[in-house]
């Protein structure tokens, strides 16, 4: 996967959550938002717009949210919206540093689930911070989820995820 850039995972990440959320969920939007546009739609379910003043230099790469049981997604309002995801992609081994990010996106869009995945392995580092201290735990018994991503690319333009691997379980 040489000369693969970090924007090159985002819609293979993408479809593979979206396939991940079919399994338990039938309601539900994820976006590209790492060039800090958010769609009209996604911009009126957050429930706590301020967080936009904060995402300008920075941004989740991809955001989105689960909707409540029966909900019309033609007519949906922030108190439709059940949970909220952030999602932080990186090409190279996770560091401190990504965790803490993962976490603010999260922190600041209510999100339950904050995931944080890379093609690279979960270094040993990281499950040995999660068992001692408990890095990767968020308020309300939520968590930073982070995952490898098992990457294939058949060509320079077709990348797919295949499967993944969490830590410190699997999100849905």
């Amino acid at each position: 996967m040489d000369n693969l850039l970090e924007r090159d995972l985002y819609e293979p990440v993408r479809g593979y959550l979206i396939n991940m959320l079919k399994r338990k969920y039938s309601n539900f939007h994820l976006e590209v938002t790492a060039n800090g546009n958010y769609s009209e739609t996604l911009k009126h379910v957050v429930r706590h717009d301020i967080v936009f003043s904060f995402l300008k230099t920075a941004s989740p790469d991809l955001t989105g949210y689960i909707l409540k049981r029966g909900v019309n997604l033609r007519v949906v309002r922030s108190s439709d919206v059940e949970d909220f995801m952030t999602v932080e992609v990186k090409l190279e081994k996770i560091k401190l540093r990504d965790i803490f990010q993962a976490k603010m996106y999260g922190d600041l869009f209510y999100a339950r689930y904050a995931l944080l995945v890379s093609p690279d392995i979960i270094g040993e580092e990281i499950r040995r911070l999660q068992e001692k201290l408990y890095i990767l735990n968020r308020f309300r018994n939520w968590k930073v989820y982070v995952g490898q991503v098992l990457v294939e690319q058949s060509d320079k333009s077709i990348i797919k995820v295949k499967d993944s691997i969490w830590c410190p379980e699997t999100p849905f």
